[in-house]
């Protein structure tokens, strides 16, 4: 078993607390990822609100599949860019970077067959902003 966690400050609110986003991707000659009815490859994202202030909202994010930028493009065009992110949409960067970060990923060790954890800490700033 192995996990992916991420911790997002997006733009707005998602429709729902917590849904499961899944579609096709694909890039195109800019780079940019897209979803599309056929032809690209399966992303699946799962999205939990932590909590959600007047203008950003803190979410739990796992990634199933690993594209590239996935979460950026699900959550862009979920109408909720992550907060920075101008390629995807965003109107703001309070931060003065993405707020897009890794905090989480658990895998089974290949030599001893346990399963393993490591977590960082949020950084300074995103959870003050979904308040």
């Amino acid at each position: 078993m192995s996990r992916r966690g991420y911790l997002a400050v997006v733009e707005g609110r998602p429709p729902r607390e917590s849904d499961t986003i899944r579609t096709l991707l694909r890039e195109n000659a800019a780079h940019k990822v897209y979803s599309v009815r056929s032809g690209g490859k399966e992303a699946i994202t799962h999205y939990t609100t932590l909590s959600a202030g007047t203008e950003y909202t803190l979410l739990e994010v796992d990634i199933r599949t690993g594209r590239k930028n996935q979460i950026r493009a699900h959550l862009s065009e979920l109408g909720c860019p992550v907060a920075g992110d101008r390629d995807y949409g965003a109107a703001t960067d309070p931060l003065g970077r993405l707020c897009l970060h890794a905090h989480e990923l658990a895998l089974t060790d290949p030599f001893t067959g346990e399963q393993r954890l490591f977590r960082a800490a949020a950084p300074k700033g995103f959870r003050s902003l979904a308040r």
